[in-house]
């Protein structure tokens, strides 16, 4: 199974989210594929990974894109976290 999470007011919501994901992702790495997707630009990628590395969520994939929407159709993701509706309005 693809599962992708959002970072911004997803896992980093409350102190509540980020053990949630945390757990989640140690709990479901060894049989499903754990994508970490946000709107971030590119260039932050080594300050997302490192703050992912401090938050203990542990991942396959980290997607930084504009289009959300488009990843997660195309790559067939299953099941998504995610704050906003938007991206698929």
């Amino acid at each position: 199974m693809k599962i992708a999470i959002d970072i911004d007011n997803t896992i980093t919501a409350s102190n509540n989210s980020v053990e949630f994901f945390r757990m989640l992702t140690t709990l479901c790495i060894s049989k499903h594929q754990i994508i970490i997707i946000s709107n971030r630009d590119e260039s932050d990628r080594d300050v997302t990974e490192e703050e992912l590395d401090v938050l203990g969520i542990r991942y396959n994939k980290l997607i930084l894109t504009a289009d959300k929407a488009e990843y997660i159709l195309k790559h067939g993701v299953e099941f998504l976290f995610e704050d906003t509706d938007e991206i698929f309005l």
